[in-house]
């Protein structure tokens, strides 16, 4: 039997959270120009359903179907790009007059973190792929089907 090794010198691994972030406009189902997203603090995802439901026949489990999961995920930033303004039901009417509570606007949203080697040299970088969004009231974003 192979020697089981803990801790060892190179193999420690950490992540540093987000360090850049993308924001697609959508027009025609199709992606517009990226514009960076600078001021974000975080990027959490959460995945939703999955759920297992057990089929049994003469009391005997046969069959375990798998339910659907959805993508979940949560923007945490101090500002976005002006461009998120529509997606969020936002809308400038004039200079200095505002309007919420407006129809949103689906959007894409990629975003890279930084995975670094403890005792290591460099970083390397863990890209997201491009998700397609819709905001929803409370500020979490989920996967728009």
């Amino acid at each position: 039997m192979p020697r089981l090794v803990w801790d060892d010198i190179g193999q420690k691994f950490f992540e540093t959270g987000v360090d850049h972030g993308v924001f697609y406009s959508v027009q025609d189902n199709a992606y517009v120009d990226g514009v960076v997203w600078n001021g974000l603090t975080g990027v959490t995802e959460t995945p939703s359903g999955a759920e297992p439901t057990p089929q049994y026949a003469d009391n005997i489990k046969y069959l375990n179907l798998i339910s659907a999961e959805d993508f979940g995920l949560t923007i945490e930033a101090f500002t976005y790009p002006d461009e998120f303004a529509v997606c969020d039901g936002s809308a400038k009417l004039t200079d200095g007059v505002n309007v919420y509570q407006q129809d949103r606007k689906t959007f894409g949203f990629s975003y890279r973190t930084q995975i670094g080697r403890y005792r290591g040299s460099g970083l390397w970088l863990q890209a997201s792929p491009c998700v397609w969004l819709s905001c929803l009231p409370f500020g979490a974003c989920l996967h728009n089907h």
